[in-house]
This record gives structure tokens, sequence and C-alpha cells, in this order.
């Protein structure tokens, strides 16, 4: 994942473990694309303490995301959901075409209900992270 939208993907779920300057610091950097010197100016602060904000402010909410993994679930459960939701659309066609083919479908429907399995252990911290 590109490091752009992963540390707005941390700020977003950990940024309340941050101070509100280093928050507001990091929303201008990683959500508003602001450069260093923007952030400075507008802040009434150096180039290099925003960038020293920054890299210590990325420091904590990787920390966060390697000991709580809640990013790494979200992304687990969004392509089982995705997945999840192609197979739906493949047996909603099935039925739709009235192709009665009963053994399709229901190898269809084990296989949503499987993904939805995975998912829920993957919640419940069952399942390889």
């Amino acid at each position: 994942m590109e490091k752009f939208t992963e540390m707005s993907m941390l700020l977003d779920i950990y940024g309340s473990m941050l101070t509100p300057k280093q928050r507001d610091i990091m929303d201008l950097y990683y959500n508003y694309d602001l450069t260093l010197a923007e952030i400075g100016e507008n802040k009434k602060i150096s180039r290099q303490g925003v960038y020293d904000i920054i890299k210590r402010s990325e420091k904590i909410l990787t920390k966060m995301e390697v000991n709580l993994k809640i990013n790494a679930k979200l992304m687990y459960i969004e392509t089982g959901l995705r997945a999840v939701d192609d197979k739906l659309v493949s047996l909603k066609s099935l039925i739709e075409n009235g192709e009665g083919n009963d053994k399709l479908a229901i190898e269809t429907v084990e296989d949503i209900r499987h993904d939805i399995q995975s998912i829920i252990r993957n919640l419940k911290g069952q399942e390889g992270e």
C-alpha cells in the first residue's frame, strides 16, 4: 500500500492517540497534501519542526498498528466481503438465468459461508494475521 494512503488510514484509526498538534499536522500533510513549508508557515514552526513531528507521529501510528493490527484486520474484512459480494452476484445470475444448476448454486452458497466464517474467525483473532 502506498505510504500516504497507509498513513492516512492509520491516522483515521489511531489518530486519537496523538496529541492535537501531532494529529493536526499529520492531517494537513497526509490528507490535505500540504508541504512541510506550508504547514510550518501555517503553524508558525520551522519546516524541520514539522518534519520531526511527522516522523515521530508516523512511528507512533506504525507501532500502534504493529501491536493492534486493526488496519490489517479491516483490509482482510474488506477483501473477504468483496469476495462474498462477487459470489453473491454469481449466485444471483445463476438463479435469474434459471440455469437449474443446483449443484453449482449449492457450492457457491457453501463458498460464501466459508468466506463469512473465515472473516468471523479473523475478527475473533483465531486466524493467522
